[in-house]
């Protein structure tokens, strides 16, 4: 009992980097220990953050400095901020202001769940606007090109957004595009065509309702 006493003698007080515990250590360990336990050294690694897409805190190691929890989110983030989708957006409710026209909808396409750029509720139309860089407009882009924040090839990217389209339509969903590099070639033909098409759209629906 008096060897323990005596041995308690030896070790020196820190307070812990993480949790701001005290914890004992011996005095050759005063300069290099900084936490208390390895659970506490594990969680000074990682920072716990708040998406400002989806609005749910997600954890991550501290060298990689990220703002979203994911790749989905981090596009949808990037996308609030494009010229591009807040144009067409305010194009459409100002032309179709009858429509209910919501930006960034999540909807259920069979087993899973897509981000819509722009939703027009009534005629369940999914409007995506597809930027040149994050879309890899195969116009601009060949298709082996290594996209680094989406971590995919152009191929790989384009079947993701047809595989999309796809069980979208499947769904019962009607899903039109417009494309950065035909907006900045010829703005006014290419909204008058998106806007064309949802009239159809809607006319057909009224139609068919009325019949």
């Amino acid at each position: 009992m008096g060897f323990f006493k005596t041995k308690e003698k030896f070790l020196i007080k820190k307070e812990c980097e993480h949790c701001k515990k005290e914890f004992k250590i011996h005095n050759y360990r005063k300069d290099s220990a900084r936490f208390c336990s390895q659970e506490c050294f594990d969680k000074s690694r990682r920072i716990i953050k708040l998406c400002p897409t989806c609005n749910n805190n997600f954890t991550f190691p501290k060298y990689e400095k990220r703002k979203y929890c994911s790749l989905v989110c981090a596009y949808k983030g990037v996308q609030r901020g494009n010229c591009l989708s807040r144009e067409v957006l305010e194009n459409i409710k100002k032309d179709f202001t009858h429509l209910d026209i919501i930006e960034e909808y999540k909807v259920d396409a069979g087993s899973r769940w897509y981000f819509i750029d722009i939703f027009i509720k009534e005629i369940s139309v999914c409007l995506e606007v597809d930027g040149q860089y994050w879309h890899c407009d195969e116009r601009v882009y060949p298709p082996k090109y290594f996209h680094k924040q989406i971590r995919k090839t152009a191929q790989e990217i384009w079947d993701r957004d047809r595989n999309k389209e796809n069980n979208l339509i499947q769904d019962g969903y009607i899903v039109l595009r417009i494309k950065e590099y035909d907006w900045l070639k010829d703005k006014q033909k290419t909204y008058l065509n998106i806007k064309e098409e949802i009239d159809e759209i809607y006319k057909n629906k009224i139609n068919q309702t009325s019949g």
